[in-house]
């Protein structure tokens, strides 16, 4: 283990502890080097020996996941690294290994994203790929077409990725039922009055109380909004009543306070300034 981790070992030594059978030595190995890699200068990179390059290959290749996880970690954020090996860690079918450079590596263009989503690959290569900052509206559209539950409310959580309109319509589309959704589609940064009146018409009151709350919101919508919200408490304290006609005065006045006319504009926009 000493061996393994001493930065001063020399490669060639490096090289044959690939091959050892030892897991714990193949990790300690692969966190030495997935650290020394990184920090290369540009002098470094330029003249680095292709004895590293080889035993470095061989980690991102190692049998056990966690040799190769460790790899991905200590290059996630690389960029002078063969762009083979961070490929082979993003196409790792072990989420473990394939996450971190996913998310991170500046050396995976759109392309490259786009073909492992093509590939089918678990929720969280998708998840990974969802979070990644700037995240281009190409890709974007590609995590949104999967319809997967967990990616694309990890997409609407990423409020640094470039969603386009048309993707941000097909999400609502198929949002009604998806529960996981709905805080974060309301939000969202930039919403259309269309979009915030159809999210509206899902979601639960508490979420179209937020959506009043948007600066961006039209205060005309806001009072539909809020009217409509009213207007369904005063059904379900209407319901209720049916059910327990025993209930009395105080469901009469509840449903007498439900069914009062909206708030002004002015009285909605006071509300709207305030935090939440």
């Amino acid at each position: 283990l000493a061996i393994a981790s001493n930065r001063s070992t020399p490669r060639q030594a490096d090289a044959k502890l690939v091959e050892d059978g030892d897991d714990e030595v193949r990790c300690q190995l692969a966190d030495k080097i997935g650290c020394l890699v990184p920090n290369w200068s540009v002098e470094q990179r330029e003249k680095a020996e292709e004895l590293t390059i080889t035993v470095l290959r061989a980690l991102a290749a190692d049998q056990l996941p966690r040799v190769r996880a460790i790899i991905s970690e200590r290059l996630k954020s690389a960029d002078g690294v063969p762009k083979d090996i961070i490929l082979q860690l993003a196409r790792d079918l072990e989420a473990i290994v394939s996450a971190p450079v996913l998310q991170f590596s500046p050396l995976l263009s759109d392309q490259d994203l786009l073909e492992i989503i093509a590939a089918d690959r678990e929720a969280g290569d998708l998840c990974a790929i969802a979070k990644r900052p700037g995240l281009g509206g190409d890709v974007a559209d590609a995590v949104a077409q999967t319809l997967d539950t967990k990616a694309v409310a990890t997409l609407l959580a990423n409020d640094s990725a470039q969603l386009r309109e048309d993707t941000l319509d097909w999400i609502i589309d198929n949002a009604t039922t998806v529960e996981p959704w709905h805080q974060p589609l309301v939000k969202w940064p930039s919403l259309s009055d269309s979009a915030i009146r159809r999210i509206a018409g899902f979601v639960a009151a508490s979420l179209v109380d937020t959506l009043c709350s948007r600066n961006d919101i039209d205060a005309a919508t806001a009072v539909e909004l809020a009217k409509a919200v009213r207007d369904e408490m005063g059904s379900d304290v209407a319901g209720a009543m049916e059910m327990d006609p025993e209930s009395g005065p105080e469901a009469e006045a509840d449903v007498e306070t439900a069914s009062t006319e909206p708030a002004s504009e002015e009285e909605v926009a006071t509300e709207v300034a305030q935090p939440e």
